[in-house]
């Protein structure tokens, strides 16, 4: 009678090992790790946009999600910042064109408090980033595209954000 009752629990163990392993063995793994190579999930269009984008600005963030208006992809909009300077927007864009990994997973409680769009010859981007774990959601011309992390240290990156954020005047909504 126990090795009966144990079978359901047993099977019930090993099926949720097997769906949960793949994903937890990667958790915490770089995008490198775990065989996804900064943009090659990109397309060739995106990564152009990351290039070469014309427009950037950068948002500031309540992580708590919101549907009040204003909001950036259902976060509430603090205030923004469009980037003029030629060097702030290339060195943004290359840098999310290095550090971004779609498909790349890490466990912690979404909590964005930056917002990036970008946009080159009518095609935009969006990222809503997550520092304190490094997650983002990416989205293409205003459409929930993919999830994934900034491989990496993300320092860089989030410094030059909020540089960008405090140097300048800002515009709130």
């Amino acid at each position: 009678m126990l090795v009966h009752s144990m079978r359901i629990p047993i099977k019930i163990l090993m099926t949720t090992a097997m769906i949960l392993f793949p994903v937890f063995s990667n958790a915490g793994k770089n995008a490198f790790a775990q065989g996804v190579i900064g943009n090659d999930q990109l397309s060739p269009d995106m990564v152009n946009v990351l290039n070469q984008a014309d427009q950037v600005t950068i948002y500031a963030l309540n992580a708590a999600e919101t549907k009040s208006i204003p909001n950036y992809f259902g976060w509430q909009l603090l205030s923004h910042q469009a980037v003029f300077d030629l060097a702030d927007r290339q060195q943004i864009g290359r840098l999310l064109a290095k550090q971004t990994s779609p498909k790349s997973v890490r466990y912690c409680q979404f909590s964005p408090h930056h917002g990036i769009a970008l946009q080159s010859f009518g095609h935009k981007l969006d990222f809503v980033v997550c520092f304190h774990c490094s997650q983002i959601l990416i989205y293409d011309n205003g459409q929930y595209w993919n999830h994934g992390c900034l491989s990496g240290s993300s320092d860089q990156l989030e410094r030059r954000l909020n540089r960008i954020l405090m140097s300048r005047s800002r515009v709130d909504h």
